[in-house]
């Protein structure tokens, strides 16, 4: 019995595939692979180092999806988890949390600085919440927090003081763990 060569060579078709150097470095490769005659017994095969290209697109892609400064999620990403969750049919709590005189601290202090704040204000939210909940940074001096799963019937208040944000808290749940929360990040941010 004849094998086909297509048995038992592969002969790519330009996907990336992971290879495993001799050195053990792992790299990224396409490969192609062209017939030089007629009956197909000789090839010419391609194999194209691309491992560089793979990391750029990698990194250009969190950059579309990340602050540059906080590393925090943007915008974008998101609006696409949102999209996400409700397009399933899922409900979703939001809460937007304002960092007052933030333009006053970039001025003082500098963006990265802002940035480094509005990430540890981002941590000590992620600490009280939800592995589900995604907090992104949505514009300078805000961020969004998400909770897939549940249903807040409060549409829209402006939040001044404690009892408010703890009635909010409450609706969302674990209401003494937010609390604490949002009162280290404001004691964070009077500090300065």
């Amino acid at each position: 019995m004849v094998q086909d060569a297509d048995d038992e060579i592969d002969h790519g078709n330009g996907s990336p595939r992971v290879l495993v150097r001799r050195d053990r470095l792992a790299i990224t490769v396409q490969t192609w692979s062209l017939p030089l005659d007629v009956d197909d017994a000789t090839r010419l095969v391609l194999v194209v180092d691309v491992t560089s290209s793979q990391q750029r697109l990698a990194d250009l892609s969190y950059q579309a999806f990340h602050d540059q400064t906080s590393r925090l999620p943007n915008r974008n990403l998101a609006l696409d988890h949102l999209q996400d969750v409700t397009g399933s049919g899922r409900p979703v709590a939001l809460v937007v949390v304002e960092l007052q005189r933030f333009d006053a601290l970039v001025a003082l202090l500098g963006e990265e600085y802002a940035g480094a704040l509005i990430g540890s204000a981002a941590k000590r939210i992620e600490q009280v919440g939800h592995a589900d909940d995604l907090v992104a940074r949505i514009s300078a001096n805000h961020l969004l927090v998400a909770r897939p799963d549940i249903e807040v019937k409060l549409l829209s208040t402006e939040f001044r003081g404690p009892p408010m944000t703890k009635e909010l808290a409450a609706n969302v749940g674990d209401a003494d763990a937010i609390m604490v929360g949002l009162e280290k990040v404001q004691a964070d941010l009077l500090a300065l």
